[in-house]
Protein backbone atom coordinates (compact mmCIF):
# COMPACT_ATOMS: atom_id res chain seq x y z
CA UNK A 1 0.00 0.00 0.00
CA UNK A 2 2.54 2.14 0.76
CA UNK A 3 4.59 1.56 -2.31
CA UNK A 4 1.38 3.04 -4.53
CA UNK A 5 1.01 5.68 -1.96
CA UNK A 6 4.95 6.85 -3.02
CA UNK A 7 4.13 5.95 -6.80
CA UNK A 8 0.81 8.09 -6.47
CA UNK A 9 2.91 11.09 -4.89
CA UNK A 10 5.59 10.85 -7.41
CA UNK A 11 3.33 10.61 -10.23
CA UNK A 12 1.28 13.65 -9.42
CA UNK A 13 4.41 15.97 -8.66
CA UNK A 14 5.35 14.88 -12.25
CA UNK A 15 2.47 15.73 -13.88
CA UNK A 16 2.47 19.19 -11.46
CA UNK A 17 5.78 19.86 -12.80
CA UNK A 18 4.67 19.05 -16.68
CA UNK A 19 2.28 21.35 -16.71
CA UNK A 20 4.14 24.13 -15.18
CA UNK A 21 7.21 23.25 -18.22
CA UNK A 22 4.33 23.21 -20.75
CA UNK A 23 3.31 26.72 -19.55
CA UNK A 24 6.38 27.92 -21.19
CA UNK A 25 6.71 25.90 -24.24
CA UNK A 26 3.20 26.93 -24.84
CA UNK A 27 4.45 30.66 -25.06
CA UNK A 28 7.43 29.48 -27.48
CA UNK A 29 9.87 29.37 -25.06
CA UNK A 30 12.22 26.35 -25.33
CA UNK A 31 14.98 24.99 -23.43
CA UNK A 32 17.14 21.94 -22.23
CA UNK A 33 15.52 18.85 -21.72
CA UNK A 34 13.89 18.61 -18.52
CA UNK A 35 13.72 15.59 -16.10
CA UNK A 36 11.21 14.51 -13.74
CA UNK A 37 12.18 16.07 -10.72
CA UNK A 38 15.78 17.01 -11.05
CA UNK A 39 14.82 19.53 -13.76
CA UNK A 40 18.57 20.99 -15.06
CA UNK A 41 20.14 20.20 -12.14
CA UNK A 42 22.62 17.47 -13.50
CA UNK A 43 23.72 19.66 -16.31
CA UNK A 44 25.66 22.47 -13.98
CA UNK A 45 26.73 19.82 -11.76
CA UNK A 46 28.42 17.66 -14.83
CA UNK A 47 30.35 21.06 -16.26
CA UNK A 48 31.18 24.27 -16.10
CA UNK A 49 28.61 26.84 -15.78
CA UNK A 50 29.98 28.73 -18.68
CA UNK A 51 29.55 25.93 -20.57
CA UNK A 52 25.99 25.61 -20.15
CA UNK A 53 24.83 29.03 -20.95
CA UNK A 54 27.18 28.69 -24.06
CA UNK A 55 25.54 25.38 -25.37
CA UNK A 56 22.14 27.38 -24.41
CA UNK A 57 22.64 30.03 -26.46
CA UNK A 58 23.84 28.28 -29.28
CA UNK A 59 20.57 25.73 -29.34
CA UNK A 60 17.93 28.08 -28.16
CA UNK A 61 18.80 31.48 -28.83
CA UNK A 62 18.94 34.80 -26.96
CA UNK A 63 16.11 33.84 -24.58
CA UNK A 64 15.13 30.30 -23.24
CA UNK A 65 13.48 28.88 -20.04
CA UNK A 66 15.42 26.50 -17.74
CA UNK A 67 15.12 24.86 -14.16
CA UNK A 68 18.40 25.36 -12.60
CA UNK A 69 17.72 25.96 -8.67
CA UNK A 70 14.23 27.11 -9.27
CA UNK A 71 11.85 24.30 -10.15
CA UNK A 72 8.95 26.94 -11.31
CA UNK A 73 11.30 27.95 -13.82
CA UNK A 74 13.55 30.82 -14.84
CA UNK A 75 13.85 32.96 -17.92
CA UNK A 76 17.15 33.17 -19.37
CA UNK A 77 17.84 36.31 -21.88
CA UNK A 78 20.26 38.00 -23.15
CA UNK A 79 18.83 39.64 -25.68
CA UNK A 80 19.18 43.43 -25.31
CA UNK A 81 16.11 44.96 -25.55
CA UNK A 82 14.96 42.71 -23.26
CA UNK A 83 17.97 43.77 -20.82
CA UNK A 84 17.17 47.41 -20.89
CA UNK A 85 13.69 46.82 -20.13
CA UNK A 86 14.49 45.00 -17.40
CA UNK A 87 17.38 46.56 -15.28
CA UNK A 88 16.23 50.17 -16.73
CA UNK A 89 13.43 51.23 -18.41
CA UNK A 90 10.91 49.00 -16.71
CA UNK A 91 13.21 48.57 -13.58
CA UNK A 92 9.80 49.15 -11.13
CA UNK A 93 8.42 45.61 -12.64
CA UNK A 94 12.04 43.81 -12.32
CA UNK A 95 13.27 45.58 -8.60
CA UNK A 96 13.34 42.42 -6.41
CA UNK A 97 16.80 40.58 -6.35
CA UNK A 98 16.20 36.56 -5.80
CA UNK A 99 15.39 35.62 -2.55
CA UNK A 100 17.92 32.60 -1.05
CA UNK A 101 15.36 30.27 0.91
CA UNK A 102 17.35 30.74 4.07
CA UNK A 103 20.02 33.03 4.62
CA UNK A 104 22.58 33.74 8.12
CA UNK A 105 21.47 36.90 10.02
CA UNK A 106 23.94 39.73 9.23
CA UNK A 107 24.47 38.27 5.18
CA UNK A 108 20.44 39.32 5.31
CA UNK A 109 21.26 42.55 5.83
CA UNK A 110 24.05 42.67 2.98
CA UNK A 111 22.42 42.87 -0.55
CA UNK A 112 18.68 41.19 0.09
CA UNK A 113 16.83 44.11 0.32
CA UNK A 114 13.41 44.70 -0.97
CA UNK A 115 11.20 47.59 -1.87
CA UNK A 116 11.83 50.58 0.86
CA UNK A 117 14.39 48.79 2.52
CA UNK A 118 16.56 48.88 -0.50
CA UNK A 119 15.80 52.67 -1.34
CA UNK A 120 16.57 53.82 2.14
CA UNK A 121 19.87 51.71 2.46
CA UNK A 122 20.97 52.18 -1.20
CA UNK A 123 20.44 56.27 -0.28
CA UNK A 124 22.63 55.93 3.12
CA UNK A 125 25.44 53.87 1.04
CA UNK A 126 25.73 56.08 -1.74
CA UNK A 127 27.31 58.49 -0.65
CA UNK A 128 30.01 56.34 1.06
CA UNK A 129 31.28 55.36 -2.17
CA UNK A 130 31.52 59.27 -3.51
CA UNK A 131 34.77 60.56 -4.95
CA UNK A 132 35.75 62.60 -1.55
CA UNK A 133 35.15 59.42 0.32
CA UNK A 134 37.12 57.36 -2.43
CA UNK A 135 39.86 59.54 -2.02
CA UNK A 136 39.84 59.44 1.73
CA UNK A 137 39.72 55.41 1.87
CA UNK A 138 42.34 55.30 -1.24
CA UNK A 139 44.73 56.60 1.54
CA UNK A 140 44.51 52.81 3.00
CA UNK A 141 45.47 50.91 -0.11
CA UNK A 142 48.87 51.71 -0.17
CA UNK A 143 49.67 48.66 2.66
CA UNK A 144 47.95 45.89 0.82
CA UNK A 145 49.70 47.16 -2.86
CA UNK A 146 53.07 47.42 -0.89
CA UNK A 147 52.52 44.07 0.89
CA UNK A 148 52.06 42.42 -2.38
CA UNK A 149 54.88 43.63 -4.13
CA UNK A 150 56.94 42.58 -1.35
CA UNK A 151 55.49 38.99 -1.60
CA UNK A 152 56.37 39.03 -5.60
CA UNK A 153 59.64 40.71 -4.14
CA UNK A 154 60.74 38.12 -1.86
CA UNK A 155 59.82 35.15 -4.73
CA UNK A 156 62.42 36.92 -6.79
CA UNK A 157 65.15 37.58 -4.44
CA UNK A 158 64.45 33.47 -2.72
CA UNK A 159 64.44 32.14 -6.65
CA UNK A 160 61.08 30.81 -6.51
CA UNK A 161 59.61 33.88 -8.94
CA UNK A 162 59.50 30.97 -11.56
CA UNK A 163 56.62 29.27 -10.29
CA UNK A 164 53.84 31.73 -8.70
CA UNK A 165 50.01 31.07 -7.74
CA UNK A 166 49.03 34.36 -9.27
CA UNK A 167 45.61 33.14 -7.78
CA UNK A 168 46.15 33.09 -4.58
CA UNK A 169 48.59 35.68 -4.85
CA UNK A 170 45.83 38.01 -5.64
CA UNK A 171 43.29 36.80 -3.15
CA UNK A 172 45.85 37.63 -0.11
CA UNK A 173 45.41 41.49 -1.75
CA UNK A 174 41.81 41.31 -2.02
CA UNK A 175 41.54 39.77 1.59
CA UNK A 176 44.36 42.23 2.53
CA UNK A 177 42.15 45.11 1.15
CA UNK A 178 39.73 44.04 2.82
CA UNK A 179 41.28 43.82 6.12
CA UNK A 180 42.85 47.32 5.71
CA UNK A 181 39.45 49.04 4.06
CA UNK A 182 36.78 48.22 6.14
CA UNK A 183 38.28 47.14 9.45
CA UNK A 184 41.84 48.74 9.53
CA UNK A 185 43.29 45.71 10.40
CA UNK A 186 47.13 45.21 9.41
CA UNK A 187 47.51 41.43 7.33
CA UNK A 188 49.70 39.68 5.11
CA UNK A 189 47.39 37.14 4.24
CA UNK A 190 49.81 35.55 1.47
CA UNK A 191 52.35 34.59 4.53
CA UNK A 192 50.39 34.50 7.79
CA UNK A 193 48.11 31.62 8.41
CA UNK A 194 45.89 34.33 11.47
CA UNK A 195 42.24 33.16 11.74
CA UNK A 196 41.17 35.98 9.48
CA UNK A 197 42.30 34.56 6.86
CA UNK A 198 41.13 31.34 7.68
CA UNK A 199 37.51 32.40 8.36
CA UNK A 200 37.47 33.88 5.06
CA UNK A 201 38.37 30.93 3.38
CA UNK A 202 35.94 28.31 4.91
CA UNK A 203 33.57 31.51 4.02
CA UNK A 204 33.36 30.20 0.06
CA UNK A 205 33.78 26.86 0.75
CA UNK A 206 31.00 25.82 -1.54
CA UNK A 207 29.84 22.12 -1.01
CA UNK A 208 28.45 22.25 -4.77
CA UNK A 209 27.33 18.56 -5.36
CA UNK A 210 25.70 18.53 -1.56
CA UNK A 211 23.98 21.58 -1.82
CA UNK A 212 22.45 21.88 -5.27
CA UNK A 213 20.26 18.65 -5.36
CA UNK A 214 19.37 20.09 -2.01
CA UNK A 215 17.88 23.32 -3.28
CA UNK A 216 16.05 21.84 -6.03
CA UNK A 217 14.36 19.07 -4.49
CA UNK A 218 13.89 19.74 -0.87
CA UNK A 219 10.56 22.07 0.13
CA UNK A 220 11.47 25.73 1.16
CA UNK A 221 9.89 25.40 4.74
CA UNK A 222 12.21 22.25 5.03
CA UNK A 223 15.71 24.52 4.06
CA UNK A 224 14.65 26.78 6.81
CA UNK A 225 14.16 24.71 9.10
CA UNK A 226 17.76 22.90 8.72
CA UNK A 227 19.23 26.35 7.39
CA UNK A 228 20.73 24.78 4.43
CA UNK A 229 22.70 28.05 2.71
CA UNK A 230 25.71 28.70 0.27
CA UNK A 231 27.44 30.68 3.32
CA UNK A 232 28.37 29.05 5.94
CA UNK A 233 26.76 30.38 9.56
CA UNK A 234 29.67 29.97 11.87
CA UNK A 235 32.11 32.14 9.67
CA UNK A 236 29.18 34.79 9.31
CA UNK A 237 28.83 34.63 13.17
CA UNK A 238 32.83 35.01 13.32
CA UNK A 239 32.57 38.21 10.84
CA UNK A 240 29.43 39.54 12.77
CA UNK A 241 31.17 39.22 16.04
CA UNK A 242 34.28 40.88 15.00
CA UNK A 243 32.92 43.78 13.01
CA UNK A 244 30.35 44.74 16.46
CA UNK A 245 33.23 44.63 18.67
CA UNK A 246 34.79 47.71 16.39
CA UNK A 247 31.78 49.21 15.97
CA UNK A 248 31.67 49.76 19.64
CA UNK A 249 35.30 50.37 19.72
CA UNK A 250 34.60 53.07 17.60
CA UNK A 251 32.23 54.38 19.17
CA UNK A 252 33.99 55.00 22.33
CA UNK A 253 36.94 56.18 20.76
CA UNK A 254 35.18 59.55 18.51
CA UNK A 255 38.08 61.21 18.57
CA UNK A 256 40.42 58.83 16.94
CA UNK A 257 40.18 58.83 12.99
CA UNK A 258 40.07 55.65 10.70
CA UNK A 259 38.82 56.60 7.63
CA UNK A 260 37.78 53.33 6.57
CA UNK A 261 34.82 51.70 5.39
CA UNK A 262 33.10 51.47 9.40
CA UNK A 263 34.27 54.98 10.17
CA UNK A 264 32.64 56.35 7.54
CA UNK A 265 29.73 55.12 8.21
CA UNK A 266 29.17 55.37 11.49
CA UNK A 267 30.16 59.09 11.00
CA UNK A 268 27.03 59.25 8.43
CA UNK A 269 25.08 58.13 11.38
CA UNK A 270 26.40 60.67 13.75
CA UNK A 271 25.75 63.57 11.28
CA UNK A 272 22.26 62.36 10.32
CA UNK A 273 21.72 61.66 14.29
CA UNK A 274 21.97 65.90 14.39
CA UNK A 275 19.07 66.22 12.17
CA UNK A 276 15.79 65.64 13.32
CA UNK A 277 14.06 64.75 10.10
CA UNK A 278 15.10 64.40 6.60
CA UNK A 279 13.15 64.16 3.80
CA UNK A 280 13.61 63.28 0.09
CA UNK A 281 12.17 64.81 -2.91
CA UNK A 282 8.91 63.01 -2.34
CA UNK A 283 8.94 63.56 1.20
CA UNK A 284 9.70 60.39 2.75
CA UNK A 285 11.63 60.11 5.68
CA UNK A 286 15.06 58.86 5.48
CA UNK A 287 16.00 56.65 7.99
CA UNK A 288 19.42 56.18 9.10
CA UNK A 289 21.08 53.03 8.91
CA UNK A 290 20.86 50.00 12.21
CA UNK A 291 23.91 48.63 13.78
CA UNK A 292 23.11 45.33 12.29
CA UNK A 293 22.82 46.91 8.54
CA UNK A 294 26.02 48.40 8.97
CA UNK A 295 27.05 45.36 9.94
CA UNK A 296 25.66 43.91 6.81
CA UNK A 297 27.45 46.38 4.60
CA UNK A 298 30.49 45.70 5.92
CA UNK A 299 29.68 41.60 5.43
CA UNK A 300 28.91 42.62 1.52
CA UNK A 301 32.92 43.07 1.23
CA UNK A 302 33.59 39.68 1.75
CA UNK A 303 30.67 38.35 -0.48
CA UNK A 304 30.84 41.07 -3.22
CA UNK A 305 34.43 41.87 -3.39
CA UNK A 306 36.97 39.22 -2.49
CA UNK A 307 36.67 36.57 -4.76
CA UNK A 308 35.13 38.73 -7.94
CA UNK A 309 38.21 41.04 -7.71
CA UNK A 310 40.94 38.48 -6.97
CA UNK A 311 39.59 36.62 -10.58
CA UNK A 312 39.48 39.78 -12.10
CA UNK A 313 43.03 40.44 -11.58
CA UNK A 314 44.31 36.83 -11.91
CA UNK A 315 42.79 37.03 -14.99
CA UNK A 316 44.36 40.66 -16.14
CA UNK A 317 47.39 39.06 -15.25
CA UNK A 318 47.28 35.79 -17.67
CA UNK A 319 45.79 37.89 -20.63
CA UNK A 320 49.07 39.96 -20.45
CA UNK A 321 50.80 37.10 -19.93
CA UNK A 322 49.93 35.41 -23.02
CA UNK A 323 49.44 39.09 -25.01
CA UNK A 324 53.49 40.11 -24.55
CA UNK A 325 52.88 43.01 -27.12
CA UNK A 326 49.95 43.94 -25.73
CA UNK A 327 51.99 44.14 -22.32
CA UNK A 328 54.42 45.56 -23.36
CA UNK A 329 52.57 48.51 -24.99
CA UNK A 330 50.82 48.67 -21.49
CA UNK A 331 54.59 48.39 -19.75
CA UNK A 332 55.68 51.62 -21.67
CA UNK A 333 52.20 53.92 -21.05
CA UNK A 334 52.08 53.46 -17.02
CA UNK A 335 56.14 54.61 -17.21
CA UNK A 336 55.65 57.34 -18.82
CA UNK A 337 52.24 58.27 -17.23
CA UNK A 338 53.44 57.33 -13.79
CA UNK A 339 57.35 58.28 -13.89
CA UNK A 340 57.30 58.06 -9.83
CA UNK A 341 56.28 55.43 -7.62
CA UNK A 342 53.66 57.47 -6.10
CA UNK A 343 50.19 57.44 -7.06
CA UNK A 344 47.69 59.94 -6.78
CA UNK A 345 43.68 59.61 -6.25
CA UNK A 346 43.51 61.96 -8.92
CA UNK A 347 45.77 60.36 -11.02
CA UNK A 348 44.96 56.69 -11.05
CA UNK A 349 42.58 56.73 -13.87
CA UNK A 350 45.27 58.68 -16.48
CA UNK A 351 45.95 55.32 -18.29
CA UNK A 352 43.13 54.74 -21.55
CA UNK A 353 45.17 51.37 -22.16
CA UNK A 354 45.20 49.91 -18.54
CA UNK A 355 41.12 50.96 -18.57
CA UNK A 356 40.79 49.08 -22.02
CA UNK A 357 43.14 45.66 -20.70
CA UNK A 358 40.48 45.66 -17.42
CA UNK A 359 37.21 46.51 -19.38
CA UNK A 360 37.63 43.56 -22.37
CA UNK A 361 39.28 41.14 -19.52
CA UNK A 362 35.84 41.43 -17.59
CA UNK A 363 34.01 41.34 -20.61
CA UNK A 364 36.04 38.43 -21.89
CA UNK A 365 35.81 37.06 -18.54
CA UNK A 366 32.78 38.10 -16.96
CA UNK A 367 32.67 36.84 -13.40
CA UNK A 368 29.14 36.63 -12.83
CA UNK A 369 27.66 34.18 -15.49
CA UNK A 370 24.63 35.19 -14.53
CA UNK A 371 22.02 37.80 -12.68
CA UNK A 372 18.80 37.43 -10.79
CA UNK A 373 15.07 39.73 -11.03
CA UNK A 374 11.93 38.72 -9.98
CA UNK A 375 8.68 40.67 -11.48
CA UNK A 376 6.76 42.50 -9.07
CA UNK A 377 3.89 42.35 -11.27
CA UNK A 378 2.64 40.73 -14.52
CA UNK A 379 4.81 41.78 -17.15
CA UNK A 380 4.28 41.57 -21.25
CA UNK A 381 7.94 41.28 -23.13
CA UNK A 382 4.95 41.02 -26.62
CA UNK A 383 7.33 37.58 -27.23
CA UNK A 384 6.39 35.97 -23.99
CA UNK A 385 4.41 37.46 -20.72
CA UNK A 386 5.91 36.81 -17.25
CA UNK A 387 3.53 36.39 -13.74
CA UNK A 388 4.42 38.18 -10.75
CA UNK A 389 6.68 36.50 -8.83
CA UNK A 390 8.65 35.17 -12.21
CA UNK A 391 12.34 34.92 -12.25
CA UNK A 392 14.10 36.09 -14.93
CA UNK A 393 17.88 35.91 -15.35
CA UNK A 394 20.59 37.82 -17.55
CA UNK A 395 22.87 35.86 -18.80
CA UNK A 396 25.88 38.35 -18.56
CA UNK A 397 28.32 35.70 -20.17
CA UNK A 398 26.43 35.07 -23.46
CA UNK A 399 25.33 38.81 -23.25
CA UNK A 400 29.08 39.72 -23.55
CA UNK A 401 29.62 37.03 -26.11
CA UNK A 402 27.08 37.96 -28.81
CA UNK A 403 28.97 37.92 -31.99
CA UNK A 404 26.37 40.57 -33.25
CA UNK A 405 27.63 42.58 -30.28
CA UNK A 406 31.36 42.11 -30.16
CA UNK A 407 33.60 41.32 -33.76
CA UNK A 408 35.07 37.76 -33.05
CA UNK A 409 34.00 37.93 -29.08
CA UNK A 410 36.36 35.35 -28.05
CA UNK A 411 39.11 37.07 -28.93
CA UNK A 412 41.33 38.94 -26.23
CA UNK A 413 41.03 42.98 -27.67
CA UNK A 414 41.87 45.78 -25.71
CA UNK A 415 41.50 48.13 -28.84
CA UNK A 416 37.82 47.58 -29.09
CA UNK A 417 37.52 50.23 -26.53
CA UNK A 418 39.73 52.31 -27.91
CA UNK A 419 39.95 52.60 -31.75
CA UNK A 420 36.85 50.21 -32.35
CA UNK A 421 33.19 50.53 -32.25
CA UNK A 422 32.65 50.47 -28.52
CA UNK A 423 34.96 53.53 -28.66
CA UNK A 424 33.46 55.52 -31.84
CA UNK A 425 29.90 54.70 -29.64
CA UNK A 426 28.24 52.94 -33.04
CA UNK A 427 27.36 50.11 -30.54
CA UNK A 428 24.50 50.60 -28.60
CA UNK A 429 25.84 47.87 -25.81
CA UNK A 430 28.91 48.26 -23.55
CA UNK A 431 29.79 45.08 -21.34
CA UNK A 432 27.73 45.35 -18.32
CA UNK A 433 30.29 43.11 -15.63
CA UNK A 434 28.76 45.56 -12.73
CA UNK A 435 25.18 45.49 -13.82
CA UNK A 436 23.40 48.48 -15.21
CA UNK A 437 20.38 50.65 -13.86
CA UNK A 438 18.98 51.58 -10.46
CA UNK A 439 20.19 48.50 -8.58
CA UNK A 440 23.89 48.22 -9.98
CA UNK A 441 27.00 47.59 -7.94
CA UNK A 442 27.73 50.34 -5.92
CA UNK A 443 30.85 49.53 -5.48
CA UNK A 444 31.92 49.41 -9.17
CA UNK A 445 34.41 52.49 -8.64
CA UNK A 446 35.53 51.17 -5.28
CA UNK A 447 36.86 47.77 -7.22
CA UNK A 448 38.05 49.14 -10.61
CA UNK A 449 40.08 51.71 -8.08
CA UNK A 450 41.45 48.64 -5.90
CA UNK A 451 42.40 46.77 -9.25
CA UNK A 452 44.20 49.60 -10.97
CA UNK A 453 45.91 50.67 -7.33
CA UNK A 454 47.59 47.10 -8.47
CA UNK A 455 48.37 46.59 -11.62
CA UNK A 456 50.23 49.94 -12.00
CA UNK A 457 53.16 48.91 -10.06
CA UNK A 458 53.19 45.93 -11.32
CA UNK A 459 53.34 46.32 -14.36
CA UNK A 460 55.53 48.73 -14.26
CA UNK A 461 58.28 46.99 -13.04
CA UNK A 462 57.84 43.24 -13.39
CA UNK A 463 57.47 41.37 -16.78
CA UNK A 464 54.68 38.18 -16.94
CA UNK A 465 54.64 35.14 -18.78
CA UNK A 466 53.13 31.65 -18.64
CA UNK A 467 54.68 28.40 -17.82
CA UNK A 468 54.85 25.91 -20.48
CA UNK A 469 53.24 23.01 -18.33
CA UNK A 470 50.16 24.86 -16.44
CA UNK A 471 48.64 22.45 -13.60
CA UNK A 472 44.94 22.23 -12.90
CA UNK A 473 43.68 22.23 -9.41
Amino acid sequence: MFIYLVILAVTLFCLNRWKMYQKYYNQGLNGPLVLPILGNSLHIMLRPFKSYEESNFKKYGHTYVDFVLDNKGVIVTSNTEYVKRILINDFQYFSHRLQPTYTPKYARTSVIFQDEDWKRIRTQVTPVFSSGKLKTMFKNFDGPVKTTIDNIADMIDSGDSQHVDIKKLMKAFSLDMIGHVVFSLKTNAYKEDDLFAKKVTELFKVRRFFIVPLLFFMPKFMLRALKITFIREDTVEYFSKMTLGLIEERKKNKDKKYNDFIDLLLKSEAEESKIEKSYEEDGHIVKKLTTEEIVGQCFIFFVAGLETISTALSLVLYEMAINTEMQLRLFKELRELYPTDEISYEDVNKSKYLDAVINETLRRHTTLARIFRKATANYDFGEFKVEKGQTMAISLHNLHHDPKIYESPEEFNPDRFITGELAKGTNTFRPIPFVDGPRNCIGNRFALLEMKSLLIPLFKSIEYSVLQKLKCH
